[in-house]
């Protein structure tokens, strides 16, 4: 049983068979998980998609099936989406401040670890999930626990 918050990459091979599917399917669908999101995750996610129509990974058609079926488990309440608020704004510009000069962190990744940052911090998740290697080790050097689907076997 687990808190995890998932990154948007994560999120992607839920719908997109890729290295890591089958770890993220198991996390998602153990029903002793819980699984957060960021209100951001969800326009990174239908980008993500259509990212894969550009680069002719999917078709038209699958990026039209993976977006309702997406918005059918946010529905569903699969994933529990947590908003973006001024406070993590603050807190992203921090984390920016912190490492962007010395590692690669982009503004969505710090406004994602500034959201996963504050759920750590309250106790609501106990694991960053994303394959993201260099954010991962951004969200290591903040002392929050990561797990990558890619290169780890399952956590459940």
């Amino acid at each position: 049983m687990g808190n995890y918050f998932l990154d948007t990459n994560a999120i992607v091979k839920f719908y997109h068979v890729e290295k890591g599917t089958t770890q993220i399917v198991e996390l998602i669908q153990n029903q002793y998980n819980t699984i957060f999101i960021s209100d951001i995750s969800i326009i990174e996610t239908i980008s993500a998609f259509a990212k894969k129509v550009r680069n002719n990974e999917i078709s038209v058609s699958t990026f039209t099936k993976f977006q309702k079926t997406f918005f059918g488990d946010i529905v569903d309440d699969i994933f529990i989406i947590i908003k973006y608020w001024e406070k993590h704004y603050n807190d992203a510009i921090s984390l920016i401040n912190k490492y962007a000069a010395i590692y690669s962190l982009n503004t969505i990744d710090a406004l994602q670890l500034s959201i996963a940052s504050e759920l750590y911090m309250q106790k609501l998740i106990n694991t960053f999930v994303s394959s993201d290697h260099k954010l991962n080790g951004i969200v290591f050097k903040e002392k929050i626990n990561v797990y990558n689907p890619e290169i780890q076997s399952s956590t459940t």
